[in-house]
């Protein structure tokens, strides 16, 4: 699978990791690195993209395809102030899209799994929303967090963003990351 050799490409340039990964799970079934418990990571991906961020502290990732939302999931994940929101823009699944994976990446980085009341779980100030080209990526990260993802071309700079750096692997191309941030919060 692709999140697993990001993965161990990142431990491979970061920390000198050579070795098989062997994985422990924590509460909630959080996994981490059994022999290298100090190295914090969490993996994501769907038909566009894949993501593995890895950190000195907890950290959460995830990445979404746009996709139509019914409103019934939306009103099972949604504020009753986002669900406003949700209904009134012009792009919905967009925002859904945005939302769902700021809440999702917060959730991983707290372990606290998908069994959460999510519409109680503010979807703002989780984390760094990235915006490729069909699809969104959020961190949930402290300001030191480093994230590799792989990704289909097509996408732009993100200066300003709290990650020191986001690499783009689109199979043998490794390039700087081109995702756009479009919402970042204090973590």
């Amino acid at each position: 699978m692709v999140v697993y050799l990001l993965l161990r490409l990142a431990l491979m340039e970061k920390h000198g990791i050579n070795e098989p990964v062997v994985f422990a799970y924590g509460k909630n079934g959080k996994p981490f690195l059994r022999d290298h418990p100090h190295i914090h990571f969490n993996l994501s991906h769907c038909r566009s993209a894949a993501a593995c961020v890895i950190s000195d502290t907890e950290t959460g990732v995830d990445v979404q395809e746009i996709e139509p939302v019914s409103d019934g999931l939306a009103r099972r994940v949604l504020s009753a102030e986002e669900y406003a929101a949700y209904k009134a823009s012009h792009h919905p699944d967009e925002l859904f899209c945005q939302m769902w994976t700021a809440k999702e990446s917060y959730l991983k980085r707290t372990g606290q799994g998908i069994g959460t009341d999510l519409t109680a779980l503010p979807s703002e100030n989780t984390g760094t929303v990235f915006k490729g080209k069909d699809y969104y990526c959020c961190v949930s990260a402290p300001f030191n967090g480093e994230a590799s993802a792989r990704t289909s071309p097509g996408s732009r700079t993100s200066p300003g963003s709290h990650l020191r750096r986001v690499s783009v692997r689109d199979f043998n191309v490794i390039k700087e990351c081109d995702c756009e941030p479009v919402l970042s919060g204090a973590i």
